[in-house]
């Protein structure tokens, strides 16, 4: 295991499988990441899913960030990743809290997220007592 450091660059990257799903993750050095994934020595979503392709990489900065960055390119619709991958200057409008246009249409968000930009105090939701009865 690497030790942590402060002054280390976190790298977001996807690899694209034989089916065309795709699978998103964080290191520090892609390249060497991504050769452990094609030898099977990676994660196990990726094993015997092969070819695999790295198709997008992009430096994040620290450590705390890049599982920010990944967090909410995971729960992206496909078509927003697909989006992203394609056209990479569309990252900074993203990162910065933009929404992504999925449909085509400029006016209809449907589908789409807010990128990892972080809500203020006030606007994150509050939880209240649970609702589940006990069993």
């Amino acid at each position: 295991m690497i030790p942590l450091t402060k002054n280390q660059t976190w790298w977001l990257y996807v690899v694209r499988r034989a089916d065309h799903a795709l699978y998103t993750g964080i290191a520090l050095d892609t390249g060497k990441r991504f050769a452990q994934h094609c030898a099977g020595d990676g994660a196990k979503a990726l094993r015997g899913r092969g070819p695999l392709s790295l198709v997008f990489q992009r430096r994040i900065g620290a450590i705390g960030d890049a599982l920010r960055v990944e967090r909410a390119f995971k729960k992206l619709p496909k078509a927003a990743k697909e989006q992203l991958i394609a056209q990479p200057r569309r990252w900074r409008a993203w990162l910065a809290g933009g929404r992504l246009d999925c449909t085509g249409a400029s006016s209809d968000p449907v589908g789409t997220r807010a990128g990892p930009a972080r809500a203020s105090s006030a606007n994150r939701r509050r939880r209240g007592p649970s609702t589940r009865r006990p069993t």
